[in-house]
């Protein structure tokens, strides 16, 4: 999952890019490369929905462009939501054959530790409800993993925004203290 963007900006690119690297450095990305129009950052990547959506990006790119107007180009890739998405598709399937060997287990084993044997109607029943328990997150998983790369792609063009916005302030007076 890529994504790629273009935002024009009032303020100087170099000053942009400087302020958003400082903001994703807080965030938990590390600065991987600084040239004189360009900056790589990577990042932990996302590994819950209750985290920051800035972290559905492992690699990020920013480029400056002051001519004709100041704007910054924006290379990210999305392997937080990627990782997310594969993982939502791995725990149902692997809970289900986990209960699956269990239910197998208890079924086989069950007679010879003195077990009562189960009715047919309830081991269909059983391996019915283990088998559709999976079945929701099918569905779930496509919604969920586009509302996550909205919020992600969201969460950059805020944080460039931002640091827009941050580079268009004034400084401030120093103080001296006599």
């Amino acid at each position: 999952m890529d994504y790629e963007t273009e935002l024009d900006i009032d303020s100087r690119a170099h000053a942009v890019v400087d302020n958003a690297i400082n903001m994703l450095v807080a965030c938990g990305m590390t600065l991987d490369r600084r040239e004189t129009k360009e900056a790589t950052l990577s990042g932990p990547g996302l590994r819950s929905t209750n985290q920051n959506p800035i972290l559905g990006v492992t690699s990020l790119r920013l480029i400056e462009r002051d001519h004709p107007n100041s704007r910054i180009i924006i290379h990210a890739d999305l392997g937080g939501v990627r990782w997310l998405g594969k993982f939502m598709i791995r725990l149902p399937l692997l809970m289900t054959l986990g209960f699956l060997a269990l239910y197998a287990a208890f079924e086989f084993a069950g007679p010879q530790l003195g077990l009562p044997v189960v009715p047919p109607i309830a081991r269909w029943t059983t391996l019915g409800a283990i088998v559709f328990s999976a079945m929701p997150w099918f569905f779930i998983r496509p919604s969920a993993i586009r509302k996550l790369t909205q919020r992600t792609e969201q969460a950059i063009e805020n944080l460039i925004r931002s640091a827009d916005r941050q580079a268009s302030c004034e400084p401030p007076e120093p103080v001296t203290v006599d």
